[in-house]
């Protein structure tokens, strides 16, 4: 008898157990200790040295756990703006939690550990309540990564590293084999800036794999219809359609300059705490019948004036004081400009480290190369340990002809 209430204790333990809902335990991500974001004004964003909760995003983007994201930088950082193609509503963000807790620093300042749990959840802030499922996954092994090549050579007796010739048919080779059939790319801003890269290549180094390549972008742009949310969108379809000689205004059956003059609100373009919808609504706006001489022109090139830091930078940005120089130089003539493009240069000049690059990756190096073109120099007069930041991007050019690490996510080395 008491072997059979044991029985139907145990019985009923089990079934009460069974009973019980499963929790599954979070997806693990491995997280390197350095990794490269895009944010929607397709700027590129590297963080090396720690792991960090950014990286670990894009980690959980490259091993599947999470599909998509996007992010909008701010003047205090990079703000989640979209999460599995999920956009907050007009009273909603995703709030990031941090081993269960509301984090108090952001994704590019979380410091993460093996073992913890990274979790976003949709919340409206006017009620605080949370909307739908969250987003979870937990911190796995922590991955060492050195994804740029040492500045010197590893033999140990102080002989420079060697620059190389950067193959420009090879990387126009690269994107025109990550093409997609429709003629676009992984999203309308790589469309877009692909479009850019590809009318920019002259004839002798644009093969005809190049040219079909070029020819189905513009098929595509002429016939897309993107979804686009920022003035900085606008700018950046813009200048692709006028790259692609396609009319911005009507020739697509949708107007792409109005919208950006009527962001302008008497002063600035957009959003008056960033500066990006301002410098780079300067060129397609130039080429869209606004002259230089054009009061809102020249308003909004004295907003772009006022807003240089002391240091010479705009928004302590390399990329950005690299685009701003570009934006400057078509304005000779506008009183002060030749002095802030002078600090601005001043400023990259500072930050170019011994090796001749900026910071550790291709994105940086890229701006400033426009820069300095803009500036009327050669990448000759930037020459540092016996290496132009011109022949530092040929090191960092692969064996299939892309840029970056192939350890990389694909669309990270398409941009």
């Amino acid at each position: 008898m008491q072997n059979m209430r044991r029985s139907i204790a145990l019985s009923a333990t089990l079934f009460l157990l069974s009973a019980l809902p499963v929790f599954a335990a979070p997806p693990s991500v491995d997280v390197p200790s350095e990794c490269t974001v895009i944010d929607t004004d397709a700027v590129a964003h590297t963080y090396a040295g720690q792991h960090l909760g950014i990286c670990a995003l894009e980690a959980a983007r490259t091993q599947g756990i999470v599909s998509a994201y996007t992010l909008q930088n701010f003047s205090f950082g990079l703000f989640l703006q979209s999460l599995n193609g999920i956009v907050p509503g007009a009273t909603e963000f995703w709030a990031l939690y941090h081993n269960g807790v509301e984090a108090s620093v952001g994704l590019t300042d979380l410091a993460v550990a093996q073992g913890d749990t990274i979790k976003f959840h949709l919340t409206d802030f006017t009620s605080n309540t949370q909307v739908g499922a969250p987003v979870e996954f937990s911190i796995g092994s922590l991955v060492a990564t050195t994804n740029a090549p040492p500045p010197f050579s590893s033999g140990g007796g102080g002989e420079y590293l060697k620059g190389r010739v950067f193959d420009v048919p090879a990387a126009l080779a690269f994107l025109a084999d990550k093409q997609n059939s429709d003629g676009s790319f992984a999203s309308s801003m790589l469309t877009d800036w692909a479009a850019i890269a590809f009318v920019a290549a002259n004839d002798t180094v644009c093969s005809d794999t190049c040219n079909v390549a070029r020819q189905k972008l513009r098929l595509h742009l002429f016939n897309a219809k993107p979804e686009l949310s920022n003035v900085t969108d606008y700018e950046r379809h813009a200048m692709a359609l006028m790259a692609l000689g396609i009319n911005p205004y009507s020739e697509t059956g949708a107007d792409y300059i109005t919208p950006i003059v009527a962001a302008f609100d008497g002063t600035q373009i957009g959003d008056a705490s960033l500066m990006n919808d301002d410098i780079f609504a300067i060129f397609p706006l130039l080429h869209a019948g606004y002259q230089k001489n054009y009061r809102m022109m020249e308003t909004i090139v004295a907003f772009i004036l006022f807003k240089q830091q002391p240091n010479g930078s705009w928004e302590g940005s390399v990329d950005l004081t690299a685009a701003a120089i570009q934006a400057l130089k078509l304005f000779p003539a506008q009183s002060g400009v030749a002095e802030v493009i002078e600090k601005a240069e001043q400023f990259l000049r500072r930050n170019q480290n011994e090796s001749g690059t900026f910071g550790s990756n291709s994105f940086s190096l890229s701006w400033v190369l426009q820069a300095i073109a803009s500036l009327g120099e050669t990448p000759a007069d930037w020459k540092k340990s016996g290496l132009t930041p011109l022949e530092y991007l040929g090191v960092l050019q692969q064996e299939d002809g892309g840029v970056e690490p192939m350890s990389v996510s694909v669309d990270t080395r398409i941009w």
